[in-house]
């Protein structure tokens, strides 16, 4: 029996992670964890990178503001990029900024094309709970997979479980992996079981039939929050600032 370990979303220094995606993919081999690198907005840390334990993936942000992780094959990931969000990037704020799409039109195209979509983070202000009961319900119809996320506190995640139970999802362990120290790319991960060898995206395809052998998700500390928001700062500055305050406005007031 072999034994996986899969970490569905982390970032590299194309967006607000503290690597490049090279490292990611040495601290895979080392760590012996599958990682597919979702970076915010943007697919370039794969348009010239192979390895066998990194996956392709991108994580969108929305028109008002939720993320949505999509993951598949790479020259599919790359294709729904290029043609269906590039275009519709902020201009002046092209990877913190939220894209003009909605995360049901976005999810619509993305199970089209066969990729797999993830929930995360759901019970912070960029997750699915923000969005209407609606809009909630049109998601959890395209077979997608919640997040519990290895940032957040347990509280928080215990959001994610009752929206996956709600609407009987599946779900999934996600490092939001931005820096190297407390392990971030290989703490938190969903365990695969099978007596053949398997790809990343075969592994996805396990966990969105429930056949995922459990799950590790860390809980991060004090030091390790400030460390991430330093990171993310640092990476992101004042369009990342920007960002969250156009996202709260429009939670709060709708404009």
């Amino acid at each position: 029996m072999i034994k996986y370990r899969l970490n569905p979303h982390a970032h590299s220094n194309h967006s607000d992670g503290e690597l490049g995606i090279e490292e990611i993919g040495n601290i895979a081999h080392d760590k012996n964890t599958h990682i597919f690198v979702t970076d915010h907005n943007n697919v370039d840390a794969h348009r010239d990178f192979e390895h066998s334990m990194i996956g392709a993936g991108v994580e969108i942000k929305d028109e008002s503001g939720i993320d949505v992780l999509i993951l598949g094959i790479k020259d599919d990931i790359l294709t729904l990029f290029d043609e269906e969000i590039e275009h519709r990037l902020d201009p002046h704020n092209p990877i913190y900024g939220t894209v003009n799409i909605s995360a049901t039109e976005l999810t619509g195209i993305a199970e089209e094309m066969g990729h797999t979509i993830i929930l995360p983070h759901v019970g912070t202000a960029e997750g699915a709970l923000m969005l209407p009961e609606n809009e909630q319900e049109e998601l959890a119809r395209k077979k997608v997979l919640v997040e519990y996320n290895g940032r957040i506190g347990k509280g928080i995640n215990r959001l994610a479980k009752r929206f996956a139970q709600k609407f009987k999802l599946p779900t999934i362990a996600g490092g939001d992996s931005h820096i190297s120290a407390y392990d971030q790319y290989t703490s938190t991960y969903t365990k695969i079981r099978s007596k053949v060898e398997l790809t990343p995206i075969e592994m996805l395809q396990r966990v969105k039939e429930r056949r995922g052998a459990g799950m590790r998700i860390s809980a991060p500390g004090i030091m390790e929050s400030l460390a991430t928001g330093k990171q993310i700062l640092k990476a992101g500055g004042m369009k990342m600032l920007q960002m969250v305050a156009k996202c709260k406005r429009k939670q709060l007031f709708g404009t």
